[in-house]
């Protein structure tokens, strides 16, 4: 079937969480001109389009530095390369792609969130990118949303730039899932290396900011937190020779990093009503995660750690007779001191207020994990992952829940060949016994629809899924 033959057969809107801009650099570049000065626009459109060329296999190679990405997006079919580029163009071909109603993330823009520039350079990339589509996608407000791309060097940083956002009226905010920053010790040595071997902030747990003013302002303004980031760069995902290497799961492990700081940091025990989105890496992870961190509480919260691994929990006695009961000659000879040596590994004293590791979740039971994380994360998937069916199978998950699958088509990126075969290509998930029709609604609409509204009731009013209420 065609995309929109799909569409005329579900009794159901589709929404895309997932679109994509890719934006048309001149355009772009005087929006930061306008923000940055003219000399800021120039340098930015000068730059474009020369990572290869910028970083030659003799350099990667030397400095072992990743091969970027390259021809990252369509090329052959010039209407799709334009329609992710042209507002009104993806509205026109908006029904012919099966699309109800798509949230649009950037392509260009989430090089402003990586960190490779100043902070100060990136907020004024950021802000000009947030000028751009809030202007150019104004009139098109009933089809589709753009998302506005947030810095999180600072609070402070997050914060305005969530209030401009609202302020032009874009809905859905895109936040990177983390920030890079100098470890102190290995600056004082050499600031060099410094830069070069960051530490990755994912702004929970071990954050060097509190980032719960973001948050409280993500839900006072009715911005769910949407996370994007890739992880080229990571210790494997550095290969200077491919690009491929580096790519396969690499969105993955970027936002499954992210979802266990946000976790373990506490942030969903301290606002109880924010939700979550991770972007573009799959629901399989989301689905591992919940899985261990529901094993690692039961075998490791601090009940479970004090009353069966404290070391001192040892009978010494028991242990040295049955050294000698059961030891080779060796360890007969030398019982006491071989049970007396079971208090030394890795036993030392831990202080009592790092052996909670689950403290700032306040995690007291299993169930805690369906209020805390299952109801509160959602996964973004892309059409073509048959891995989709894994969310939909609550045998495999605490609590016996469905995860959240969110479908993206990713328009406008590589491995998008066809725009109008995206939504045909999802419903292949039904035709082969992956999905039940029930769950491809909530793959491809009732999940996005929750997800927005649960911030901000009246998201979709005006648009074309008004009037729309999910399955109870």
């Amino acid at each position: 079937m065609k995309s929109s033959e799909v569409r005329s057969q579900v009794n159901h809107p589709i929404i895309d969480a997932d679109g994509h801009i890719v934006e048309l650099t001149p355009l772009l570049a005087e929006y930061i001109g306008q923000v940055g000065g003219a000399a800021a626009g120039a340098e930015f459109e000068k730059r474009i389009g020369t990572a290869i060329s910028s970083y030659p296999f003799a350099l990667r190679q030397e400095h072992w530095l990743p091969k970027p990405p390259f021809w990252t997006v369509p090329a052959a079919n010039t209407v799709d390369r334009m329609t992710v580029a042209l507002p009104q163009l993806l509205r026109h071909r908006m029904d012919a792609l099966g699309l109800d109603y798509s949230v649009l993330f950037p392509t260009i823009g989430m090089s402003f969130l990586i960190g490779r520039a100043n902070p100060e350079m990136e907020a004024v990339c950021c802000r000009a990118y947030n000028m751009m589509v809030a202007e150019q996608y104004a009139d098109q407000s009933d089809r589709m949303t753009p998302a506005a791309v947030i810095p999180m060097h600072t609070p402070d940083m997050a914060c305005e730039e969530l209030e401009y956002a609202a302020s032009r009226g874009l809905r859905v905010a895109l936040f990177p899932a983390f920030v890079r920053r100098v470890i102190p010790g290995v600056e004082q040595v050499n600031p060099g290396l410094a830069r070069r071997f960051p530490r990755l902030d994912f702004f929970g747990l071990d954050s060097q900011h509190n980032y719960d003013k973001v948050w409280a302002k993500c839900v006072e303004l009715g911005f769910p937190v949407m996370l994007h980031s890739f992880a080229i760069g990571f210790s494997d995902r550095v290969s200077p020779t491919n690009y491929m290497n580096n790519h396969m799961g690499m969105f993955a492990a970027a936002q499954e990093a992210a979802c266990r700081a946000l976790f373990l940091g506490g942030v969903t025990r301290r606002f109880p009503t924010l939700r979550f989105g991770f972007l573009e890496g799959g629901v399989s992870w989301g689905s591992r995660l919940v899985n261990d961190l529901a094993t690692h509480w039961s075998k490791r919260n601090v009940k479970s750690l004090r009353s069966s691994l404290l070391p001192s929990l040892i009978d010494l006695d028991v242990a040295e007779r049955l050294c000698r009961e059961y030891g080779q000659p060796f360890v007969r000879e030398n019982a006491k001191r071989v049970a007396e040596s079971l208090l030394n590994l890795n036993a030392g004293p831990v202080p009592p207020d790092e052996q909670d590791e689950f403290a700032h979740c306040k995690m007291e039971s299993v169930q805690d994990l369906q209020h805390l994380y299952s109801d509160r994360f959602y996964f973004g998937c892309e059409a073509d992952d048959p891995l989709v069916s894994i969310a939909f199978e609550p045998k495999l998950h605490p609590n016996a829940v469905k995860l959240k699958a969110l479908f993206g088509s990713d328009m406008g990126h590589w491995d998008v060949v066809d725009v109008e075969h995206v939504v045909a290509e999802s419903y292949e998930l039904v035709e082969r016994g992956l999905l039940s029709a029930e769950d491809y609604r909530a793959f491809t609409c009732d999940n996005a629809y929750t997800l927005f509204t649960s911030q901000n009731a009246d998201f979709f009013a005006g648009t074309s899924v008004e009037g729309y209420r999910p399955l109870a």
